[in-house]
Protein backbone atom coordinates (compact mmCIF):
# COMPACT_ATOMS: atom_id res chain seq x y z
CA UNK A 1 0.00 0.00 0.00
CA UNK A 2 2.75 2.55 0.35
CA UNK A 3 4.45 1.59 -2.68
CA UNK A 4 1.06 2.54 -4.45
CA UNK A 5 0.72 5.69 -1.94
CA UNK A 6 4.64 6.57 -3.20
CA UNK A 7 3.74 6.22 -6.72
CA UNK A 8 1.10 8.58 -6.77
CA UNK A 9 3.10 11.09 -4.78
CA UNK A 10 5.27 10.95 -7.38
CA UNK A 11 3.31 10.98 -10.29
CA UNK A 12 1.67 13.90 -9.03
CA UNK A 13 5.08 15.45 -8.28
CA UNK A 14 6.11 14.83 -12.19
CA UNK A 15 3.38 16.15 -13.31
CA UNK A 16 3.31 19.10 -11.52
CA UNK A 17 7.29 19.89 -13.00
CA UNK A 18 6.08 18.64 -16.53
CA UNK A 19 3.26 21.48 -15.86
CA UNK A 20 5.46 24.24 -14.77
CA UNK A 21 8.26 23.58 -17.65
CA UNK A 22 5.40 23.91 -19.80
CA UNK A 23 4.44 27.01 -18.67
CA UNK A 24 7.53 28.61 -18.32
CA UNK A 25 8.08 27.83 -22.03
CA UNK A 26 4.51 28.99 -23.34
CA UNK A 27 5.67 32.38 -21.40
CA UNK A 28 8.97 32.59 -23.09
CA UNK A 29 7.34 32.10 -26.66
CA UNK A 30 4.21 33.67 -26.36
CA UNK A 31 3.34 36.36 -28.95
CA UNK A 32 1.87 39.73 -27.90
CA UNK A 33 -1.22 40.25 -30.44
CA UNK A 34 -0.69 44.52 -30.48
CA UNK A 35 3.44 43.93 -31.52
CA UNK A 36 2.52 40.68 -33.55
CA UNK A 37 -0.34 43.85 -35.62
CA UNK A 38 2.42 46.15 -35.47
CA UNK A 39 4.88 44.16 -37.51
CA UNK A 40 2.70 42.53 -39.93
CA UNK A 41 1.92 45.77 -40.76
CA UNK A 42 5.14 47.38 -40.81
CA UNK A 43 7.05 44.31 -43.22
CA UNK A 44 3.97 44.01 -45.49
CA UNK A 45 2.58 47.29 -45.74
CA UNK A 46 -1.13 46.41 -44.56
CA UNK A 47 -3.59 48.49 -43.86
CA UNK A 48 -4.78 47.34 -40.43
CA UNK A 49 -5.73 49.59 -37.32
CA UNK A 50 -7.00 46.98 -35.19
CA UNK A 51 -7.59 43.05 -35.47
CA UNK A 52 -11.24 43.63 -35.61
CA UNK A 53 -11.78 46.14 -38.57
CA UNK A 54 -9.40 44.31 -41.56
CA UNK A 55 -9.86 46.36 -44.93
CA UNK A 56 -7.93 44.23 -46.94
CA UNK A 57 -9.15 41.18 -48.40
CA UNK A 58 -8.65 37.60 -47.56
CA UNK A 59 -6.12 36.74 -51.20
CA UNK A 60 -3.74 39.15 -49.31
CA UNK A 61 -4.22 38.10 -46.03
CA UNK A 62 -3.85 34.23 -46.65
CA UNK A 63 -0.19 35.03 -48.55
CA UNK A 64 0.75 36.93 -45.26
CA UNK A 65 -0.54 33.69 -43.18
CA UNK A 66 1.12 31.15 -45.43
CA UNK A 67 4.57 33.25 -45.24
CA UNK A 68 4.16 33.51 -41.41
CA UNK A 69 3.66 29.66 -40.66
CA UNK A 70 6.04 29.02 -43.42
CA UNK A 71 9.03 30.90 -41.76
CA UNK A 72 7.83 29.98 -38.07
CA UNK A 73 8.03 26.21 -38.83
CA UNK A 74 11.53 26.47 -40.68
CA UNK A 75 12.32 28.68 -37.64
CA UNK A 76 11.34 25.40 -35.29
CA UNK A 77 13.01 23.23 -37.93
CA UNK A 78 16.41 24.72 -36.97
CA UNK A 79 15.75 25.48 -33.10
CA UNK A 80 14.99 21.76 -33.34
CA UNK A 81 18.16 20.41 -35.32
CA UNK A 82 20.14 22.57 -33.02
CA UNK A 83 18.68 21.38 -29.77
CA UNK A 84 19.35 17.89 -31.25
CA UNK A 85 22.82 18.18 -32.17
CA UNK A 86 23.47 20.12 -28.56
CA UNK A 87 21.78 16.95 -26.95
CA UNK A 88 23.81 14.16 -28.97
CA UNK A 89 27.29 16.35 -28.38
CA UNK A 90 26.48 16.81 -25.03
CA UNK A 91 25.38 12.66 -24.14
CA UNK A 92 28.58 11.55 -26.01
CA UNK A 93 31.99 13.07 -23.93
CA UNK A 94 34.88 12.72 -25.51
Amino acid sequence: MADQADRSWLMRKLENAIQRGFLRAYHQVRVDPARFLMQLRSAHGLPIRARRRLSTGPELLDSVAEETIRSGMRLAALQGADSAWAGSSLSFPT
